[in-house]
């Protein structure tokens, strides 16, 4: 199940169930932009949008202080780069990027995963044609 979907069910069901709250989702934020200033993404990419030089994916965590993500980069479905990201506070705003070449055009999709290894979110942008 999807952290979106994941999240949904919890908010629906403290909605319902007087006295249950729903759980923050360790991916508060993510998305693909063009640079990361002061911590912050610069933009907003459309899930399609021109060629780029680099690529940046931001993400935004809660409640995963002291531990590790990784950033998984695939392009058009093969696995081309893991960053490793170390997790300093409960609020903790990072990012990893990738070079793209002009032949490197087609999907581009970032998967969010914990340091067991589960996908925490995964979200993917096609570049050109």
């Amino acid at each position: 199940m999807n952290a979106r979907l994941t999240t949904l069910i919890l908010l629906a069901l403290a909605l319902v169930l007087p006295g249950v709250q729903a759980a923050q989702a360790p991916v508060a934020r993510a998305q693909f932009a063009s640079g990361v200033d002061n911590r912050e993404p610069v933009d907003l990419l459309a899930r399609e949008t021109e060629m780029r030089a680099k690529l940046y994916f931001f993400t935004e965590l809660h409640g995963l202080a002291g531990q590790r993500v990784v950033h998984e980069w695939h392009h058009s479905g093969t696995p081309v780069a893991e960053v490793t990201l170390d997790v300093g506070t409960d609020r903790w705003r990072t990012w990893s990027s990738k070079t793209i070449w002009p032949e490197m055009n087609g999907d581009w999709t970032v998967r969010v995963l914990d340091q067991g290894g589960q996908v925490l979110y995964e979200e993917t942008l096609r570049l050109g044609d």
